[in-house]
């Protein structure tokens, strides 16, 4: 039985399966995750014009750096059954493949991810890794005047208007361990729903969390205190040997993504499982 089904409409491919739906944008510019909604309902969240969902930062023998995503690839492909497999192939002149496999929960819309990279050469190497890089994440009310961010800092933050507060708090960006992150996941909750986005590794791999637009990009605040930019969700993490030449390089714990009905309690009893 197969669990995940598509529909192509166009340059939209819609993943599907009997809790969750994935809206996916591949065309000649574009290439990248459009939305995750619940199936029944149609309830999610978007993520702006195609967010790339991944990002590689490929450094040569000479420390030069080259930021790749799946634009850069000469060819995608996908592959549906019990998991949804995505395969970019052909970066940097034919060296560098990359293959998302993705696992839905049935019972509920939750996402596992599994990533795997091939280097043919033994001049590059995988620096950093995004997973996910999310450029705009907006709720079901349509706004970002009602999202509310929560992170695991200290006892655990619960910030409303985050894009609003940026300049007064910590939370901006924070890094996974340190002396007062306990957890490497963080949820934004719009309205009564929240998306949940945690590294579920049971080994402790540095992962560093970022919220706020790039320079340049941040919004502005209206007279009525509205929020007129994006809310980017992002996560880095070094890739596994960075410095040497991995030929073939895998992460070895799943990236989730999850949708919920609730707040921060909900949030984080996914994190506890």
């Amino acid at each position: 039985m197969n669990t995940w089904s598509v529909e192509n409409r166009d340059d939209l491919l819609l993943f599907q399966t009997p809790t969750l739906l994935l809206s996916w944008k591949h065309s000649d510019r574009a290439s990248g995750l459009t939305g995750m909604h619940r199936t029944a309902g149609d309830v999610g969240f978007s993520f702006g014009d195609g967010s790339p969902l991944w990002s590689l930062d490929v450094r040569d023998r000479q420390g030069f750096r080259t930021v790749l995503d799946g634009t850069d690839a000469d060819h995608f492909s996908y592959t549906v059954g019990d998991t949804l497999c995505l395969r970019w192939s052909g970066l940097v002149d034919g060296l560098i493949d990359v293959t998302l496999r993705g696992t839905a929960d049935p019972e509920r819309p939750l996402l596992r991810w599994r990533m795997h990279i091939t280097n043919r050469s033994d001049a590059l190497t995988i620096w950093d890794i995004l997973l996910p890089s999310l450029s705009d994440v907006l709720g079901p009310t349509g706004s970002h005047d009602a999202d509310v961010m929560f992170t695991s800092e200290g006892f655990g933050c619960s910030i409303p208007h985050p894009q609003m507060q940026r300049k007064h708090a910590v939370w901006e960006r924070f890094r996974y361990p340190n002396n007062i992150v306990s957890m490497p996941y963080c949820a934004l909750q719009n309205g009564n729903t929240g998306l949940y986005i945690g590294m579920h590794d049971p080994t402790g791999m540095r992962k560093d969390f970022q919220f706020t637009p790039p320079e340049g990009l941040a919004g502005t605040a209206g007279p009525d205190d509205s929020y007129t930019g994006a809310q980017p969700i992002r996560i880095t993490l070094p890739a596994p040997d960075s410095g040497r030449a991995q030929s073939e390089l895998s992460l070895g714990f799943d990236t989730v993504m999850a949708l919920f009905e609730g707040d921060w309690y909900d949030a984080a009893l996914i994190q506890r499982e």
